[in-house]
Order: C-alpha cells, then sequence, then structure tokens
C-alpha cells in the first residue's frame, strides 16, 4: 500500500524541480476560496499529443506532474493534523472563549489555488484531473467550513454560544473532513497508476538510451519505495504476518542495482556522458543502498525472533531492522538522488 510513503517522502523520481506557476500570497488569512474550474472544456481541445506518454517528457508535462506530487507531499498532512487537532480540541471542551481555533486546524490557502491552477493546466490527464478536481472543490468547502468555525466561536468572546449551533457546526465540519478524506483516498489510486506507468517509462528510456547509471539509480529507488509500501505502518506484532513474496522480489532488484552502482562509481567516463560533469555521483547513494539493504537482512532477523526491542532511545535514534530506520534511509538516498539530477 503507496499510503504509508506518500505521508513521508513521495516525490517526483523522475522529474527535476521545474515549477513556475507564480501564486499571490494571501495576506488577509481569511480570505474565501470560490470554485469556478472548468478544466475539460475548452483546454482539452488545444492539445496536440496524440496520448499521454508523448508528453512525459514535455515541460508542461514536468511542472503539472510535480506540482500534483508537491500537493501529494505535504497538503494531505496538513489536514490530518489539522483534524487531529480538531479532535483533541473538542476532546478538552474549548467550546466558547476561543480566539484561536484557525491556528490550531487552519489550513495553507495558497497550495489550494496551486492545485486549482494545476488542475486546468495541459497536457489533460483526465482520470487524474478529475479526480484532482473533486479533492480541490472538498478542500475548498474544509477551508471555508473551518473559517466558519473560527468565526462563530471568536463571536463567542462577546456573546453566549448556542448548543444547538454548535452541534450542527461541529456536525457540519467532521462531514467536511470526512468528505476530503474520502475523495483524497479514491484520487490517490488513480495518481499511483500514473506514478507507475511514468517509472516504467523513465527506465524504459533508461534503458533504450544506455543510461546505466541512472538506470541503476532510479531501479534503486523504486524497489526500495515498493518495499516499504509493502511493510506500511506495520510495527511489532503486525510485521509477523508481513508476506515477503514481493519484498524478496525487489530485494533482488536492489542487490543487483547496488552491485552494478559499485562497479560504476569510480567510472567517471560515464558519470560525465551522463551528467554533463565528472563528480562523486554514486558514493553516498550507494553508502544508503547498502545500509538499506542491511536493514532489511535485520528486519528478516527480527521477524524470526520476533524480536522487537528497539531499545530505549528509539524512535529518536532509529534502531537497526526497524521500518524507522529503513524510511529514513531512503529518505536520504532519495536527497542524494535529487541532489545530483
Amino acid at each position: 500500500m503507496k499510503n504509508y510513503l506518500v505521508h513521508t517522502c513521495l516525490i517526483a523520481f523522475v522529474f527535476v524541480s521545474c515549477k513556475n506557476i507564480k501564486q499571490e500570497k494571501d495576506d488577509k488569512g481569511m480570505e474565501t476560496v470560490t470554485s469556478s474550474l472548468e478544466p475539460f472544456s475548452s483546454d482539452e481541445k488545444k492539445l496536440v499529443v496524440t496520448t499521454i506518454k508523448d508528453a512525459y517528457n514535455s515541460t508542461e508535462f514536468v511542472v503539472k506532474y510535480n506540482n500534483y506530487i508537491e500537493f501529494f507531499n505535504t497538503y494531505d498532512d496538513k489536514v490530518r493534523k489539522s483534524y487531529a487537532n480538531y479532535l483533541s480540541w473538542v476532546n478538552q471542551k474549548e467550546t466558547s472563549g476561543t480566539t484561536n481555533l484557525k491556528s490550531k486546524i487552519g489550513l495553507p490557502l495558497e497550495e489550494l489555488n496551486i492545485l486549482k491552477s494545476t488542475i486546468v493546466h495541459s497536457p489533460a490527464i483526465k482520470k487524474v484531473d478529475a479526480n484532482m478536481l473533486l479533492v480541490y472543490k472538498t478542500a475548498e468547502i474544509l477551508y471555508n467550513t473551518i473559517l466558519e468555525v473560527d468565526a462563530y466561536y471568536k463571536k463567542g468572546i462577546v456573546e453566549s454560544v448556542d448548543v444547538n449551533k454548535t452541534k450542527k457546526l461541529h456536525i457540519k465540519l467532521l462531514e467536511a473532513y470526512r468528505n476530503y478524506f474520502s475523495t483524497f483516498d479514491d484520487m490517490s489510486i488513480v495518481f499511483y497508476r500514473l506514478q507507475d506507468d511514468v517509472e516504467k517509462y523513465k527506465k524504459e528510456k533508461y534503458k533504450e538510451q544506455e543510461l546505466v547509471v541512472q538506470y541503476n539509480l532510479f531501479t534503486a529507488i523504486n524497489a526500495t519505495e515498493a518495499i516499504l509500501n509493502e511493510i506500511g505502518g506495520r510495527d511489532v506484532d503486525g510485521l509477523l504476518t508481513l508476506d515477503f513474496t514481493v519484498i524478496n522480489q525487489k530485494i533482488k532488484e536492489l542487490r543487483a542495482a547496488y552491485v552494478a552502482l559499485e562497479g560504476l562509481k569510480e567510472n567517471q567516463d560515464l558519470i560525465v556522458k551522463e551528467f554533463g560533469k565528472p563528480m562523486p555521483v554514486v558514493t553516498n547513494f550507494t553508502n544508503h543502498l547498502g545500509n538499506i539493504l542491511m536493514g532489511l537482512t535485520s528486519l528478516k532477523l527480527r521477524i524470526a525472533n520476533n524480536d522487537f526491542d528497539y531499545g530505549k532511545d528509539h524512535p529518536n535514534i532509529a534502531a537497526d531492522g526497524s521500518p524507522l530506520k529503513l524510511e529514513l534511509e531512503f529518505i536520504a538516498m532519495v536527497n542524494e538522488y535529487r541532489s545530483i539530477n
């Protein structure tokens, strides 16, 4: 399940960051979102590509794809934290005289504005765009509902709070959160299919062009991501039921990529050919990759021995063989990859 990694480091593996959509910041902080999106009418007719695959290497697709991933990386986490903060606030019965509810559960408007612009950006990605539009609409309802609830409780400073009104707003806000979560989850399934297609496309291109270093770097990232998706949010007892069918296959891919990259990291001629300049492009990357392979061996031993005593320093210092340690190594490896592209 990819939901686990989405909230940590789902990044644009394929492309260098190249955002060029400019947005004015919301200085007022209380602006209400108004929707006026019609993304599938005139824009679709202007497309010159015959299939979305034809557009994978275009600047326009890169901008759109990266903006979607940036939204994926950041916004859903913020909504989930907002939801948790609201439930905590309600449980503490802070239902009157509150002046800072928005500071506890407020959401950024700028990211919604960028998503709105991105949806209508060419090229059209029909299923993804349609699902992103639903996410945008439920997110704007949630944003406006938060403003409404915040304004109501601010009035409570000088006016008495109406119990019936409080209940209605509570139900309305919970419904707004749940509708957003539902549409985001539906969109995630469609977006993962696009991500998989892009990854396969890029691997094929690296192979066709005989870009050996880039092919193995990319393979290592994809295989590690697949492993962590299988592990998901499991820990302790949940790991005992982990199915290693996919994981073992991906470990083979990881080892093959590791061996290849270890043999290539001193080949500066090849590195210059692929990246345009000599540099220590692989060393740090393969160090993290090696740590991931060792971590997976440690994880298997922990599962075999039912040993999940991570020690008193975990999670501040991630223990060997823990899913957290694997995740942190993966993030570090991804950062190395991004630094060379």
